[in-house]
């Protein structure tokens, strides 16, 4: 059980920081134009 929540912790620590880079880079790209 423990493992498992582990697992689920990391991947949405992932998809956070993966999200986070999509809307930096849609925001330079903003600037950018």
């Amino acid at each position: 059980m423990e493992k498992y929540y582990t697992i689920r912790l990391f991947y949405s620590e992932s998809a956070h920081s993966v999200l986070g880079v999509c809307i930096q880079s849609r925001l330079a790209s903003e600037v950018n134009i």
